[in-house]
């Protein structure tokens, strides 16, 4: 495969600030075989005029359709990535940017494996603030994962290391954590269509139950340890509406990790007693103790109520159960001591 088709699915909703940084960064890259597919989903901004614009100007790689009902975030994404045509398939954020020459690195990998049709790509990916000032990078962190890998040496100009799909989804799922960021990862088409791409009941993560479905595959993924992707953080990008007012939205996709695979999978990667007790003990009771220490207790006691109501007879085992309703009912006074208890005890953080 010397000269694969590169696709990037691009759902937009109400982006206009940021998506011809985002097209453009896409138009730019230096391998050229690309299609870009942008989905609007009943933007009430410019965004579908602007991509309309490009898709005129660029219609020999530039798709565009506007949706007549807003699908939502996970309906679009799986919109935007089924219309693509590629050998290998990507999503992208609309308020995003691909790094120069992040396709030529991804294709030189491709061209270097026997069997690319079960290869999932990865990359280092850095994450910025709304003006694009870069502020984190995101790396692979094999300690967190407790995975094993593999160096490669057929492209000695970067550092790359390969893992085994099976072993990664074991080592995330029994703790409900993502492997690659959104962006950054690059799937063979025919990966994508034995589970169906992005399609789920998910509101806020597809992504992450997309890359559950794909590693279940046990395809051969490549980290290439050099940042390909900016992911834009801001007041209306999807990471920021999930600690709004859609947190049970959020909260109902994980607590959906914890019943939705069937028993076989389980079995296999993770058992569902300890996938339930990631969720109460992460999703809902160390997030409600973070949220009433920052000043968030309306925000906190959601996640504490909705442990409880999930799986009650779990939730009130927990002492951090307790210490979240007698924090609740101490307000402000009670917070200096949970800042405390928050900044020692690195496992209220997943």
């Amino acid at each position: 495969m010397l000269e694969p088709l590169i696709s990037i699915g691009m759902p937009v909703y109400n982006a206009a600030p940021y998506l011809p940084a985002a097209i453009e960064g896409v138009l730019s890259q230096s391998y050229e075989k690309i299609e870009l597919v942008i989905i609007d989903n009943c933007s009430t901004d410019s965004s579908a005029d602007i991509a309309l614009d490009y898709a005129r100007r660029f219609s020999q790689k530039v798709r565009f359709v506007a949706n007549q009902w807003n699908i939502g975030y996970s309906g679009n994404a799986y919109k935007a990535t089924s219309l693509c045509k590629g050998d290998f398939i990507l999503m992208h954020g609309a308020d995003d940017v691909l790094m120069d020459g992040a396709l030529q690195a991804y294709v030189d990998i491709i061209r270097g494996i026997e069997t690319p049709d079960r290869l999932v790509l990865m990359s280092d990916f850095e994450r910025g603030n709304a003006t694009g000032e870069p502020q984190t990078r995101l790396t692979l962190d094999i300690p967190r994962y407790s995975l094993r890998s593999e160096s490669l040496d057929f492209c000695p100009t970067e550092k790359m290391v390969r893992f085994n799909g099976h072993d990664v989804l074991k080592a995330c799922f029994p703790r409900l954590i993502a492997f690659g960021g959104v962006g950054s990862v690059l799937v063979a088409r025919k990966l994508y269509e034995r589970v169906e791409g992005y399609f789920s009941n998910h509101w806020f993560n597809p992504d992450k139950f997309f890359i559950y479905k794909i590693l279940s595959l046990n395809p051969q993924i490549i980290w290439l340890c050099k940042p390909l992707y900016f992911y834009r953080v801001h007041d209306n990008n999807q990471l920021s509406l999930q600690w709004g007012t859609a947190v049970l939205r959020q909260l109902l996709d994980e607590y959906a990790y914890t019943f939705e695979f069937d028993t076989e999978f389980y079995e296999s990667f993770a058992s569902r007693e300890t996938v339930i007790n990631t969720f109460i003990e992460m999703d809902c009771l160390n997030t409600a103790l973070r949220e009433i220490a920052i000043g968030n207790p309306i925000l906190g006691f959601r996640h504490l109520a909705f442990g409880l109501a999930c799986y009650p007879g779990l939730a009130w085992k927990k002492p951090k159960t307790y210490a979240a309703i007698l924090a609740w009912i101490g307000g402000p006074l009670a917070r200096p001591l949970l800042k405390i208890l928050y900044g020692l005890k690195k496992n209220l953080d997943r």
